[in-house]
C-alpha cells in the first residue's frame, strides 16, 4: 500500500470514528439498548473484516488452537467491553462527555505505569496529566461551572 492510500485510510478511519456518536444516538432514538448497538457494531465490523481478509489472504484465518485465547481476550472481551462502556456512557451522559472521558486513557496509563512498573514520573508527564485533567474538565463543562452534573455511573463508564 502506498503512502497516499495509507493516509487516506487513516483519515477515513478517523472520520468514521468521529461520527460514530451520530449513529449511536440514532439507534438509541429508535429504541436500541447499548448492548444491541454493540452487537450491531461488532457484527458489522466482523462482516467487513472477514470479506476483506478473504479477498486478500484467506490463510490468515488459520490460527493455532493455543493462540485462540488471544482472540477471545482481545477480540471479544476487550472490544465488546470497550464499546459497551463507551455507548452506555454516551446514553448516560452525552457524546462529548463520553469521548472526553475516553481520551483520559493516556493519563491513566501514565499513572498506572508509575504505580505498577515504577516508571519515572517526570515534570513533563505531570504537566501533561494536569493539562489533560484541566482540559477535559473545561470541555465537559465541569470547570468553571462546578454545578455541571454527570452521574457516577456515567463517569465510571466513560473512564
Amino acid at each position: 500500500m502506498d503512502t497516499k492510500s495509507s493516509l487516506f485510510f487513516i483519515a477515513l478511519g478517523a472520520s468514521l470514528w468521529g461520527i460514530i456518536g451520530i449513529f449511536v444516538n440514532q439507534l438509541y432514538e429508535i429504541g436500541f439498548t447499548p448492548i444491541q448497538v454493540v452487537a450491531i457494531r461488532v457484527t458489522t465490523a466482523s462482516f467487513f473484516l472477514v470479506i476483506y481478509v478473504l479477498s486478500k489472504n484467506h490463510h490468515l484465518f488459520k490460527i493455532k488452537l493455543r493462540d485462540s485465547w488471544y482472540f477471545v481476550g482481545t477480540g471479544i472481551v476487550s472490544i465488546v467491553l470497550f464499546n459497551f462502556c463507551l455507548f452506555s456512557a454516551m446514553e448516560e451522559a452525552s457524546i462529548s462527555i463520553a469521548f472526553i472521558l475516553l481520551y483520559t486513557a493516556p493519563a491513566f496509563v501514565t499513572v498506572l505505569s508509575w504505580l505498577l512498573f515504577k516508571e519515572a514520573l517526570t515534570g513533563r508527564k505531570i504537566s501533561a496529566l494536569v493539562i489533560t485533567l484541566v482540559g477535559c474538565s473545561f470541555v465537559i463543562g465541569v470547570l468553571p461551572n462546578v454545578s455541571a452534573s454527570i452521574s457516577f455511573y456515567g463517569f465510571i463508564l466513560g473512564l
